[in-house]
């Protein structure tokens, strides 16, 4: 059964040990929380380095959050370089890209270098299942945070039709798709090109 919620489990003195990480990972956790207003950097760079270790020898990919104190919003650059002078009861848009919904797509299929497109998709919460195929494994790792997307890794692929040949070939291998289903395919062009969105393919598994 697939679930879109993601198990993110925060990592003190308790659960720090290599046993307890593996056991964790073991148990599903998706995602390891670690809270940089505690502890020192080295401890953190240790439990980096055991998460790491371990996730490789299970095989299983696990991202790491840091937690950062305060909250803060980057909205880069402004319109004229002003500042927006912020007032109480105003309403703030920080996001105002939108996703495309494919309400009839078995599956949106985004093919990421950096997981941007994953990310953007997940924001709007599609009905359709999300999957995100990536050639790197790093991309693998923090899309594990993501609500909604399962992350794959495949090898990186630069003609679009041998893209959509080996997107369907890995989903009948592992059996998340059959004959008939239509898939919304998001990739940029070209294809290894970071930074860009700005094919969109519907393709029915021919099987």
């Amino acid at each position: 059964m697939h679930r879109k919620a993601k198990i993110i489990a925060t990592v003190g003195p308790a659960c720090s040990s290599p046993e307890r990480l593996r056991k964790l990972i073991r148990a599903g956790v998706d995602v390891f929380r670690l809270n940089f207003s505690h502890g020192t950097h080295q401890s953190h760079r240790a439990t980096v380095r055991n998460i790491r270790r371990i996730s490789a020898q299970l095989h299983i990919p696990v991202g790491i959050m840091q937690d950062l104190q305060g909250p803060k919003i980057r909205t880069g650059a402004t319109e004229g370089g002003n500042p927006i002078e912020l007032k109480a009861g105003k309403k703030l848009v920080i996001t105002t890209y939108h996703a495309s919904n494919f309400v009839k797509a078995r599956y949106i299929i985004a093919f990421t270098q950096s997981g941007a497109t994953a990310n953007l998709i997940a924001k709007y919460r599609p009905g359709s299942r999300v999957l995100a195929f990536t050639p790197y494994e790093e991309v693998v790792r923090r899309l594990k945070l993501t609500w909604g997307v399962t992350p794959m890794r495949m090898l990186p692929i630069s003609n679009v039709d041998e893209l959509i040949g080996a997107l369907e070939k890995e989903l009948l291998t592992r059996k998340l798709a059959r004959r008939g289903d239509r898939l919304a395919i998001l990739t940029g062009a070209p294809i290894l090109e970071r930074g860009h969105t700005s094919l969109l393919k519907l393709h029915e598994v021919k099987g």
